[in-house]
């Protein structure tokens, strides 16, 4: 698993990390520091719901139907238009009822805002699917 986090962690970077910190309104040192923080998480959920045979199902349904990739085709624009992208719903499914503790880690061990973490895990999922 460490690989995946490493691969997604290096493709959060430059514009894509710039990007997202104009967006919540952070550095790109505190959004780094974020995604550093929220990518592992996010894995680690998504590979702990894929244990279940409903689990994977669904997820492979989320991917298959929902989540083709384009959406890396354009990365940028992506980011320029999150506010109506599928981020909350991925993040819903994915965390459930524990979504409030993750993002209230998130918020404590970086210091960005309750509302900034939010904003930023909303538009690194969809890119993480």
């Amino acid at each position: 698993m460490n690989n995946l986090v490493d691969t997604l962690l290096s493709e959060f970077q430059g514009n894509t990390t710039r990007g997202i910190s104009q967006q919540i309104g952070a550095t790109e040192a505190q959004t780094q520091n974020a995604l550093n923080q929220f990518l592992p998480i996010m894995v680690q959920a998504l590979s702990k719901n894929s244990q279940t045979t409903q689990g994977a199902a669904s997820l492979f349904n989320a991917v298959s139907n929902d989540h083709d990739g384009s959406i890396l085709n354009d990365v940028m624009g992506f980011l320029g238009n999150s506010s109506s992208g599928p981020g909350k719903g991925i993040l819903g499914h994915v965390f459930s009822s524990q979504l409030s503790g993750v993002n209230g880690f998130i918020s404590e061990s970086t210091g960005l805002s309750p509302q900034m973490t939010s904003t930023l895990m909303e538009v690194a999922a969809p890119l993480v699917m």
